[in-house]
């Protein structure tokens, strides 16, 4: 299989850039007072077939804008009574059976679709003049057999096109799920870029460029309609989630059962309005207090796949923490309840003014180590015991 990974995770790259010009082309009538909802399909090929290898939800109404990523490894029951990964529905059915196995899942009708080529991306993040990204770490990757050789430096920099189709492609030991944080990461990023300097004559030029690479039953009409409402959209009020699953071993092959329930919630509220909170509207940071190698960043890495933002992770004020605390800043029991929820083992959750008479750490010490507990609803802070996986 390391052969194909050179295919492999393109279309997510796309797909953003895709985004992009429906969300930022500007006109148009209305697509309709209760919005719309896109699937967005980005394929790669294995062994001649294609595949969706990156499955978003668009849903669009005025000036909001949610955007649903759904995992490739998610375990579906197709309409053969048989069950299959999501990322087979394209192979077996092409979009017709794709729309039919997600509209399933997800319980909403979805209208419209845009399955992408990968051709255009690096030329079209080149014309766009680059993206500029905080490069989480070190991505490095070799692969002489599929040519593939990824080796960005971990800051923030300027991605050229090649640098940015490495980014989307890479993948670590959080598999599809650290590659889904990681896409929503660049869509923030390309989303920043295009509001801020380019202008509607380019994103035009942009969309045409990008036609030839693109299959999709939106009008030229449509596509304009996408943007009316949110020209001047914050890309921090893109609301990102992803479809919620436990990995689960069956017959040897690896998948995501998914949460029914959660996912039923997030539909709720991310494309019917109802008021549900959701995780990727909660932000938290993550702080070692044991001295126990890689917990912080072990916590963060689950925290993320379940949708969380972690908003830094590091050292807290000391290493003798005798508990494992989760702090309420924000007083707010239901964001508590989001994370408590995922968390493994004993974990004490109090107030800051509980947290300050325990007597274990100082909040005033851990914000003078530059953490900015203003930016966040809940800190962790992982004592002595406390660890993530096996």
């Amino acid at each position: 299989m390391r052969k194909h990974l050179s295919w492999v995770l393109v279309g997510g790259g796309l797909i953003l850039i895709a985004i992009l010009l429906f969300l930022l082309w500007p006109g148009g009538p209305s697509l309709g007072r209760n919005g719309t909802e896109i699937l967005i399909l980005g394929l790669d090929k294995v062994e001649g077939r294609s595949r969706s290898d990156t499955m978003i939800l668009a849903h669009i109404k005025g000036g909001e804008v949610a955007l649903i990523s759904i995992p490739r490894d998610l375990r579906l029951k197709f309409p053969d009574g048989e069950f299959h990964k999501a990322n087979a529905a394209y192979s077996r059915g092409k979009i017709r059976l794709a729309r039919r196995v997600v509209s399933g899942l997800l319980g909403i009708p979805i209208p419209f679709y845009a399955v992408i080529d990968y051709q255009g991306f690096q030329k079209i993040i080149d014309r766009l003049g680059g993206v500029e990204i905080d490069v989480e770490k070190h991505l490095q990757y070799d692969d002489e057999a599929g040519d593939l050789h990824i080796d960005i430096p971990a800051g923030r920099q300027l991605l050229n096109g090649k640098q940015a189709l490495d980014y989307i492609r890479y993948r670590d030991e959080s598999g599809d799920l650290g590659r889904i944080v990681r896409q929503q990461k660049f869509i923030r990023a390309l989303l920043a870029k295009g509001i801020q300097r380019q202008g509607l004559g380019e994103l035009n030029s942009l969309a045409r460029a990008l036609s030839r690479y693109l299959v999709t039953n939106l009008s030229l009409v449509d596509m304009l309609a996408l943007a009316k409402g949110v020209r001047g959209l914050d890309p921090d009020e893109v609301r990102m989630a992803q479809v919620p699953g436990t990995p689960v071993r069956l017959a040897g092959v690896d998948y995501l059962q998914p949460k029914i329930v959660e996912t039923r919630n997030l539909i709720d509220d991310l494309v019917l309005g109802l008021d549900v909170l959701i995780p990727e509207e909660v932000r938290i940071g993550v702080l070692n207090g044991s001295g126990a190698l890689g917990l912080a960043r072990g916590t963060a890495a689950l925290l993320r796949g379940r949708g969380f933002r972690v908003a830094f992770t590091g050292n807290a004020d000391n290493f003798n923490y005798r508990h494992s605390f989760l702090i309420d800043l924000a007083g707010d029991p239901r964001r508590v309840k989001l994370v408590r929820a995922v968390l493994p083992g004993e974990v004490e959750v109090v107030t800051p003014e509980e947290f300050t008479k325990l007597g274990e750490g100082s909040l005033d010490k851990i914000a003078q180590k530059g953490y900015n507990l203003n930016g966040v609803d809940l800190l962790f802070i992982g004592g002595v015991g406390f660890k993530v996986g096996p």
